[in-house]
């Protein structure tokens, strides 16, 4: 994904810094990341949730991860888009992390 618009100028106020993404736009990005988490935390079909060792497919601290993973992710791919740093690394995993189904990250 090439980016979108022509690089921003450097800013020159605290307040230029945050005015390529709103706070709704942020809000929007944590509720997607921490669904995309939540469908995760479910095993792969036929296996149950709890192992033959009494161990969960995932805990509280997965959810965690998934969540702030997904999160980082939508936050750079948004400021790629925009031309807002270099972050075409995290575009592509993006992708790749929406194109996944709970079945196909393992």
């Amino acid at each position: 994904m090439k980016s979108e618009f022509p690089p921003l100028p450097p800013a020159r106020t605290p307040q230029e810094c945050a005015d390529w993404i709103t706070p709704q736009e942020v809000a929007a990005h944590a509720q997607a990341a921490y669904e995309w988490a939540c469908a995760r935390m479910h095993p792969e079909p036929g296996c149950p949730f709890m192992d033959a060792d009494d161990q969960p497919w995932a805990d509280r601290e997965t959810l965690a991860e998934c969540i702030s993973h997904f999160f980082d992710l939508c936050i750079k791919a948004t400021a790629h888009r925009l031309s807002v740093g270099r972050f075409r690394q995290q575009v592509d995993m993006l992708a790749r992390c929406e194109s996944a189904t709970p079945e196909t990250i393992n």
